[in-house]
C-alpha cells in the first residue's frame, strides 16, 4: 500500500519477474604416470566447462576446454 509497510489482509499485489535461470557443467580428468628409475613423472589435465543461460535475451557463450601436460623430471 501506499503507507510502506506489509498489509497482510490488504490487496497488495506481487508481479514476478523472470529471475535467473542457468547453469553451469564442470567436468574435470586428470592422469599421471611416475617411472621410477629415471625418476620422470608425466601428467596430463583437461577441464571441460559449459555455462547454459535459458534467458531469451542472452547470448550462450561457448564451452571451454582446457588441457594440461607436464612432464617433471627429477635429478
Amino acid at each position: 500500500n501506499e503507507n510502506n509497510e506489509y498489509d497482510e489482509y490488504a490487496a497488495d499485489t506481487f508481479i514476478d519477474k523472470i529471475e535467473l535461470d542457468n547453469s553451469k557443467l564442470t567436468l574435470k580428468c586428470g592422469l599421471q604416470y611416475k617411472i621410477p628409475e629415471p625418476n620422470i613423472t608425466i601428467g596430463l589435465n583437461m577441464d571441460y566447462s559449459k555455462a547454459i543461460d535459458n534467458l531469451p535475451s542472452a547470448e550462450q557463450a561457448d564451452p571451454v576446454f582446457k588441457a594440461k601436460l607436464a612432464i617433471k623430471f627429477g635429478f
